[in-house]
Order: structure tokens, then sequence, then C-alpha cells
């Protein structure tokens, strides 16, 4: 049991870096990224979501270091990252940014381990009895 809420835990942490690093990234290098992507010019959107992407990253690792995780808590990261990997396959599949094949590529990737986050948090943190209901 102990060995799941840890396990748990480590997927939150591992999720919270990954979000955050990019999150600085994003913000950092929002015009290359930018050009990178192919929506030369669109830097803002890239501060834009590096800033949402930032305080989702502070979120999950307050929850992550929480002693006892709240099941509430914990799904309610799921559900964001879920959202994140439906959105990705939407711009991937009708491309409203016109999106570059290096684009593409990235917003795949990282809604691939995004995606895996999910799964790991699903798998180690829904069923489990040391994670609070409340």
């Amino acid at each position: 049991m102990a060995h799941n809420v840890k396990t748990l835990q480590w997927f939150l942490r591992l999720n919270a870096a990954f979000s955050i690093v990019n999150a600085v990234l994003m913000i950092m290098l929002a015009s290359p990224l930018s050009d990178l992507m192919g929506v030369a010019g669109k830097g803002i959107w890239c501060i834009a979501v590096g800033s949402c992407l930032l305080l989702f990253g502070a979120y999950v690792a307050v929850i992550s270091l929480s002693s006892r995780l709240n099941r509430t808590a914990v799904l309610s990261i799921i559900w964001q990252d879920c959202t994140w990997v439906f959105a990705s396959v939407v711009v991937l599949v009708f491309d409203p940014f016109n999106l570059s094949a290096a684009g593409k590529w990235l917003v795949a990737l990282v809604a691939l381990v995004v995606g895996l986050f999910a799964a790991g948090q699903w798998f180690y943190g829904v069923r489990l009895p040391g994670v609070r209901r409340d």
C-alpha cells in the first residue's frame, strides 16, 4: 500500500517537474519556440500557455508533497492531463494553427508524456485506500 502511494507521489512529482520546466522554457523562449512550431509572431500564445502551465505545475507540486494525498485533488490533476491530451489530439487532427512538422512532433511528444502521467496517476491513485476520498 505505502509503495503505491509513494509511486503515485513519484508520478505527481515528475508531472510537476515536467510542467514547470516546460512552462519556463515556453515563457523564456516564446519567440524562437513559436518560430519552430510554425506560428511566427505568436509568442504571446507560448507565454499564455506557459503561464497557465506554471500554475498547474505548482499545484501538482503542492499536492505531491502532501503526506496524505487527496483523491479529489489527484483526480483533478488526472482530468486536467486528459484534457491536455484531448486538446493536443484536436490540434493535431484539425491543425487550426497550421503548425510546422516540428510543431506537430512537439505537440505529439508532450501529449504522449502527459498521457503517461495521467495513466500512471490513475493506476496508482484512484483505487488506493491510502488516498483520502474527501
